[in-house]
């Protein structure tokens, strides 16, 4: 009865035995098997590797823009029409705040007599782009408190201020200093020399235009030389 039993359930022969024992050589060729030990050996790695540090690409700016009347001056042109030194300048710097990568920040002032006005320290240009271009987009000559163009006195205290914001400085200006600088010359600079990186750029054209007078409710009523 035993050695019946025996020739019903027959042993394996021994290369099956030798494949059905050792499944693991057949798995070992598997895409999947191969994917998933990727997978393990990627997940081990973020414990052992130590975290690598990201920088972003940005700036942190002041944008000081003169007001002064002289920038009512309209030397340039925007879709066939006079515009404005103002105008261009406010339109020019929107395109580069516009432009700026994500993460950078501006601040902005306005210029007008001898002395920046600080609007707003810097706001990040992506998620604060609404108010920082309506910010922009309403600076205008009405905002002057003194008809004085002193640049050279403006420009210094832009300097002052920038570095206090720990930022680079954009100073905006076509330079008119009202009333004239003396015969010597701008005013000694007294800050620390190369404690701010910056950029002054010129608005106007190279030639003399008038400037436009206004009455008090804001009204052209003639134009004086420049």
């Amino acid at each position: 009865g035993a050695e019946e039993d025996l020739d019903r359930h027959p042993r394996p022969a021994a290369g099956c035995a030798v494949r059905l024992g050792l499944p693991w050589r057949r798995n070992l060729a598997g895409r999947r098997f191969q994917a998933l030990a990727l997978a393990l050996a990627l997940v081990l790695a973020t414990f052992a590797v130590p975290p690598l540090p990201l920088t972003r690409d940005g700036v942190r700016l002041l944008a000081v823009v003169d007001i002064t009347g002289s920038m009512n001056v309209r030397d340039y042109a925007a879709a066939g029409r006079p515009e404005s030194r103002l105008e261009a300048a406010k339109a020019a710097l929107l395109r580069l705040v516009s432009g700026l990568p994500c993460g950078s920040q501006v601040a902005l002032g306005l210029f007008t007599e001898r002395r920046p006005f600080l609007l707003f320290e810097p706001v990040e240009v992506c998620a604060d782009f609404a108010p920082l271009d309506g910010a922009i987009s309403a600076l205008d000559w009405r905002m002057a408190w003194e008809a004085d163009s002193r640049v050279a006195a403006g420009l210094y205290r832009a300097v002052a201020m920038a570095d206090d914001l720990d930022a680079d400085l954009l100073f905006v200006t076509d330079g008119q200093e009202a009333p004239p600088l003396p015969p010597s010359g701008t005013p000694p600079f007294d800050g620390r020399v190369g404690a701010v990186r910056g950029l002054i750029v010129g608005a106007g054209g190279y030639a003399l235009s008038p400037i436009p007078k206004f009455n008090d409710r804001g009204r052209e009523t003639g134009r004086t030389a420049a």
